[in-house]
C-alpha cells in the first residue's frame, strides 16, 4: 500500500496517543516543520524544537514506518515530531493548501531529487563539501569515511577525528548539546562501520579511546537529557561486539575492564564479569576474580555507626564482588559480601530479601528486625515494607500496621496511603485506619494554613490546598468527593484537568469551566506554542458546548476571547480556524 493510503489523521492519532498527538499538532500549527521532502514515498523533514530533530516516514506493507532522532524516537516510539511531520505532509498533499500560479492552478513543491539526479558528479561533490564547511556533523562523517577508506590505515588519524568531535574547548550549554551529540554519534557510527572491514582489533582500541574522551567531556557538557550516557552505552556495545570478533588476550582484557570498572566514575563496563564472560573465558575470568579479591581484601568492614560509604571506589569494588557472587550462584557468598558493608539500612533490606527469596523466612525476619533496630526512624521504607509483609505472613497484623503508620505520618502521599490500606486490610480494620489517615491529612492542611510547624519529618510538597485529598478520592473512585475537595480547598492544575476528564459525560458544565481557565492560562503565557495548546483545548470546549445543546454558546465564548485577548494578534489569527 502507498503512504497516502495508510497515513491518515486517524492512524496518526492511534499510533501516537492523545498526548503526543496534541503536542505534535501544536508543533505543526506553529510552523516548526521545515525541509520536508517526499522521495518516492519516503518522507524526510526537520522539526525545530529545543533542538532540530530529523524525522523519516515511509510505507511498510500495510503500516507506516517512522524514525526520529529525538530521545523518545530513539526508543522506537511515535513521538510528537513524527506527528508534526505527518500532519505537515497531509497538508502538503492537500492540493487546496498549495499556492496557486497566475492561472489559478495549484503548484506543488519542486522535485529536488529529480534535479540532483541530473547533476554531474563534480557538482554533487562540491555541493557536499560546501555543506560540510557549515555542518560539523557531516564534516566528521566525511573525514571518518575518508580515513577508513585510505590504503594506509592509521589509528592515529582516526583518534584525531574522534578527539576533534568529542573534546570540548568550552562548556557546551544545553541549547548546543544536541549538535554536539550528533557530531559525536556520527563518529561512533564510523567506528562501528570498521567492523565491516574486518578491523575488530582497531575498533576495540578506538572504542576505549573514545570512551575516555567522552568521560572527560561529561564535566564540560550540560547533560540534563542524559545524552552523554547514550554515547557511553553505544561505545560499550560496539566494544563488546568487536571483542567477540577479535578475541583479544583474555588476561590483558580482564585487567583493562577491571581497572576501568573499579576506578571509573561513570559506570563504564559495569558488571563486566557477566557481560564479557564469553570473551574472557575461564582464563580471563580467573584473572578478573584474582584482581577483585585483592582489592576487596583491602576494604575495611563497615557497620551502622560508620555512615554510608561515599567513595566511588568502595562502591565499585562492592558491586564487582556482588556481581561475581551472583554469577557463581552462591547465596552464602553474596551475603558475605553484603555483610562487609552494613552502613546503610538498604543493605539489611537486600540481605533480608535474599534470604526470603531463598525460602529462609526466619533469617529474613531476623535481618529485617536487626536493620530496623539499628536505624530506627532513618530506616529505608523498603525494609519497613518487607518487615510488614513478613509480619503479615506470621499473622502479626497489628505489628505490621504499626510499622506502616509512622511512614504515612512522616510522608503522607497517595503511595503511603495505599501501603497503609494494604496493611490494615490484613488486620480487617481499614475503615478505622482510613478515617485516622484522612483526619491526619486535614489537620496537616490546617496547620500549614495557620503557619504552624508540621508534624512531618519530610516536607516535600505544598499543603496549601487539598490536592492529596483529591488524589485519594479519585483513586478510590469517588469523583464527586474529589470534586467537592477541589472546590473547597483547591488542587493542582493537573488534578483539575483530570477532574474535567472524569466529569465531562455527566457534568459537562463543570468540565467546560475548567477548560476555559486552562485556555486563559495558556494565552497569558504569550507565545505561539501556548496559543496552539489553547486552540486544542478550545476545540474540546466547542465539542462539549455542542453536546450541551446551546448552539450559540460557543460563539459567545469566542467573542469573549476576542475581546479579552485582542492585543495578542497571533492568537487572534489562530482563532480564525473557528470561523470555517
Amino acid at each position: 500500500m502507498s503512504l497516502s493510503e495508510i497515513l491518515t489523521k486517524h492512524h496518526i492519532r492511534k499510533k501516537a496517543g492523545s498526548k503526543s498527538y496534541e503536542r505534535g499538532e501544536t508543533y505543526f500549527l506553529t510552523d516548526h516543520v521545515s525541509h520536508l521532502l517526499d522521495r518516492n514515498g519516503k518522507i524526510t523533514a526537520i522539526v525545530h524544537g529545543t533542538h532540530d530533530y530529523r524525522v523519516r516516514l515511509w510505507a511498510d506493507e500495510n503500516e507506516f514506518g517512522y524514525a526520529c532522532d529525538c530521545p523518545v524516537g530513539l526508543r522506537d516510539e511515535f513521538c510528537k515530531h513524527c506527528v508534526a511531520v505527518a500532519l505537515q505532509w497531509l497538508q502538503q498533499n492537500d492540493e487546496s493548501s498549495y499556492d496557486t500560479n497566475s492561472a489559478g492552478k495549484a503548484t506543488k513543491p519542486p522535485d529536488c531529487r529529480a534535479w540532483l539526479m541530473r547533476q554531474d558528479k563534480a557538482t554533487l561533490v562540491n555541493l557536499l563539501l560546501e555543506e560540510a564547511e557549515l555542518n560539523e556533523e557531516l564534516h566528521s562523517r566525511l573525514l571518518f569515511g575518508a580515513a577508513a577508506a585510505a590504503t594506509d590505515f592509521e589509528l592515529a588519524t582516526h583518534k584525531k577525528i574522534i578527539r576533534q568531535a568529542i573534546d570540548c574547548s568550552e562548556f557546551v550549554e544545553y541549547g548546543d548539546v544536541y549538535d554536539y551529540w550528533r557530531r559525536a554519534y556520527t563518529v561512533i557510527d564510523g567506528i562501528e562501520a570498521l567492523l565491516d572491514q574486518d578491523r575488530a582489533e582497531a575498533v576495540i582500541e578506538l572504542c576505549e579511546y573514545a570512551l575516555r574522551r567522552v568521560e572527560q567531556a561529561i564535566e564540560h557538557v550540560d547533560d540534563s537529557d542524559g545524552s552523554m550516557g547514550e554515547l557511553l552505552d553505544r561505545l560499550q556495545d560496539i566494544h563488546l561486539t568487536a571483542c567477540k570478533a577479535a578475541k583479544p588476550d583474555p588476561r590483558a582484557l580482564a585487567k583493562r575492564l577491571f581497572d576501568w570498572e573499579l576506578n571509573g566514575d561513570w559506570d563504564t563496563f559495569r558488571g563486566a564479569a557477566v557481560t564479557y564472560a564469553e570473551v574472557l573465558g575461564d582464563k580471563g575470568l580467573k584473572h578478573y576474580r584474582e584482581l577483585a579479591e585483592a582489592a576487596w581484601a583491602a576494604v575495611p568492614p563497615l557497620g551502622p555507626d560508620n555512615g554510608d560509604a561515599e567513595s566511588y571506589r568502595h562502591f565499585n569494588i562492592k558491586y564487582i564482588m556482588e556481581t561475581l557472587a551472583q554469577a557463581g550462584g552462591g547465596l552464602d557468598e553474596l551475603i558475605a559480601v553484603k555483610q562487609r558493608d552494613l552502613s546503610s539500612s538498604y543493605t539489611f533490606f537486600e540481605i533480608a530479601q535474599a534470604y526470603r527469596q531463598a525460602g529462609a523466612e526466619d533469617r529474613a525476619l531476623a535481618w529485617a528486625e536487626k536493620g530496623l533496630a539499628a536505624f530506627g526512624e532513618e530506616t529505608d521504607s523498603r525494609l519497613i515494607n518487607l518487615l510488614a509483609e513478613l509480619y503479615h505472613g506470621l499473622n502479626r497484623h497489628d505489628d505490621a500496621v504499626n510499622l506502616i503508620w509512622p511512614q504515612f505520618e512522616q510522608a503522607p502521599s497517595l503511595e503511603t496511603y495505599k501501603q497503609l490500606k494494604q496493611a490494615a486490610e490484613q488486620q480487617q480494620r481499614w475503615s478505622a485506619w482510613r478515617n485516622r489517615a484522612l483526619k491526619f491529612i486535614r489537620e496537616e492542611i490546617q496547620r500549614q494554613a495557620a503557619g504552624e510547624r508540621s508534624r512531618r519529618r519530610s516536607f516535600y510538597d505544598s499543603w496549601s490546598d487539598h490536592s492529596l485529598l483529591v488524589q485519594i478520592a479519585l483513586w478510590e473512585g469517588n469523583v464527586e468527593r474529589a470534586w467537592r475537595e477541589a472546590r473547597d480547598g483547591g488542587c493542582t492544575e493537573g488534578l483539575w484537568l483530570e477532574l474535567a476528564r472524569r466529569r465531562e459525560k455527566k457534568h459537562p458544565r463543570d468540565a467546560i469551566s475548567i477548560h476555559q481557565r486552562q485556555v486563559d492560562r495558556c494565552v497569558e503565557r504569550t507565545n505561539n506554542n501556548a496559543y496552539a495548546e489553547a486552540i486544542v483545548v478550545i476545540r474540546r470546549i466547542k465539542k462539549l458546548m455542542a453536546e450541551s445543546g446551546d448552539g450559540m454558546e460557543f460563539q459567545r465564548y469566542l467573542d469573549m476571547l476576542r475581546a479579552n485577548f485582542k492585543p495578542k494578534r497571533n492568537f487572534m489569527k489562530m482563532l480564525d480556524e473557528f470561523r470555517r
